[in-house]
């Protein structure tokens, strides 16, 4: 039985679309899979600061960069570069800031933080405006 060129383009370009949508399915939910974790890591960040314990703090926030620089060669490949870049100037920040005990300029980065992850999030997701 022969098939015709139309016939078999078709096919092709049906299964390299149904590989493409699992591909940003699969790459959607690792994405919110790491945001989730980091969030809880924040989470953990944020009650040490309302406590002020410093080193718990500092604790949780090398934890958190550790998850972040497992995933963020991930992230370079799956995202906008400057979502990444972001993400990594809130943790500096978080960071030189709890080093310096400022309570009030961690809790705002604690906040675009989390801001920059739903973003990450939110611009990662299959919708129809991301795709078109």
């Amino acid at each position: 039985m022969h098939i015709s060129y139309n016939t078999r383009m078709a096919a092709w370009l049906l299964l390299v679309s149904l590989l493409t949508i699992g591909f940003c399915l699969l790459a959607s939910a690792y994405v919110s899979q790491t945001v989730a974790e980091m969030q809880e890591e924040l989470a953990r960040v944020e009650t040490a600061l309302q406590t002020e314990d410093w080193p718990g703090l500092e604790q949780a926030l090398s934890q958190s960069r550790q998850k972040w620089q497992k995933a963020r060669p991930f992230w370079l490949g799956l995202m906008n570069h400057q979502d990444v870049t972001n993400i990594d100037l809130a943790l500096q920040s978080l960071q030189a800031y709890g080093q310096e005990q400022k309570r009030e300029d961690v809790l705002n980065q604690l906040h675009l933080l989390d801001y920059y992850l739903q973003l990450a999030v939110e611009c990662d997701r299959l919708t129809w405006s991301n795709l078109f």
